[in-house]
């Protein structure tokens, strides 16, 4: 072979293996190297780059997995879709393939699910009430408010026609175990004209005095399966005030947990694994349809931390 350059031969394909030597001047071998015609995919390899990482939050491994037929040979036209699962000290991070064509995300990320419930049906009534947070018996749960007036989203909601004038408004909100076994709650209001004390189930959650704004209050603490009072005492201190009764719960559920997958190209895929802070064990398991799992392991050893991540 010319120096810089390649040889290329035409071989007519058939089973079985297929090598290429290369020889010094003296006919001595010096390179050999050999492809087999495999079988189909039976099962998964998983190799780490390396058994130990430091465990400062920024160390990686990164994993190969590849498709094996019976004999342990990598199956180059395999294309399946294995799944991870890791548990222990580390995350994944990221995964990849290769493969150019490929659309599969290379990184999954969590999403937590929020629903919104709008809270309908205001009543209210013109009141004496503190201006500050202690309660009155207007805003306990099972207080009767049937005799008041009904205020709506949509209304005008300047329902205080006078001056330094205090009122009270309740609504209620049905809510399932569900909604209150998730990662959180809060309130949102669209308005309160021109100072706002709020409670939810006869209990203080904040108070606002900034007309031009719109409140907001964390619930998750409050909120219970079933009936749930909100009440707002109001001082309107100049022109007309009130509630405005556009408001919101928003119920924030458990995140979803992240799946990681990746397709193989050419039979291989690659996952890089960073460490936690926590020394211990990283256990990658990898998983696909019609070929039996492997797992493969990676410990973290105790190290000072980098500067920048202290």
């Amino acid at each position: 072979m010319k120096p810089n350059s390649k040889l290329s031969w035409n071989v007519k394909y058939s089973a079985g293996t297929l090598s290429a030597k290369g020889f010094d001047g003296a006919g001595k071998v010096i390179a050999e190297t050999k492809v087999e015609t495999t079988g189909d995919a039976a099962r998964i390899l998983l190799i780490p780059d390396r058994t130990v990482i430091n465990a400062d939050g920024q160390d990686v491994a990164v994993f190969t997995v590849a498709a094996l037929d019976t004999q342990g040979r990598v199956v180059s036209l395999a294309q399946n879709k294995v799944n991870f699962v890791i548990e222990g000290a580390g995350k994944i991070i990221g995964v990849g393939n290769g493969d150019p064509s490929c659309h599969g995300p290379d990184t999954f990320f969590s999403t937590t699910p929020v629903r919104s419930i709008a809270v309908d049906d205001w009543r209210w009534k013109l009141a004496n009430i503190p201006r500050n947070s202690s309660a009155v018996p207007e805003y306990a749960i099972d207080f009767d408010d049937s005799g008041w007036s009904l205020l709506k989203n949509g209304d005008d909601p300047m329902t205080i026609e006078v001056p330094n004038t205090t009122a009270i408004y309740r609504a209620h909100v049905t809510l399932a175990a569900e909604d209150v076994s998730g990662e959180g709650a809060q309130i949102r209001f669209a308005g309160c004209d021109d100072e706002g004390w709020f409670f939810v189930n006869n209990q203080f959650v904040g108070e606002w005095h900034d007309w031009a704004s719109k409140p907001s209050f964390d619930l998750k603490r409050l909120l219970r399966p079933g009936d749930n009072v909100i009440a707002v005492g109001v001082l309107n201190s100049y022109g007309r005030g009130g509630l405005n009764p556009d408001v919101v719960v928003d119920v924030i559920g458990k995140p979803t947990p992240v799946r990681w997958s990746r397709s193989l190209f050419n039979g291989l895929a690659q996952i890089i694994v960073q460490s936690t802070r926590e020394a211990g064990e990283i256990r990658l398991t990898a998983g696909a349809d019609g070929l039996s799992p492997a797992t493969a392991t990676v410990q973290t050893q105790p190290c000072a931390p980098h500067p920048s991540a202290q």
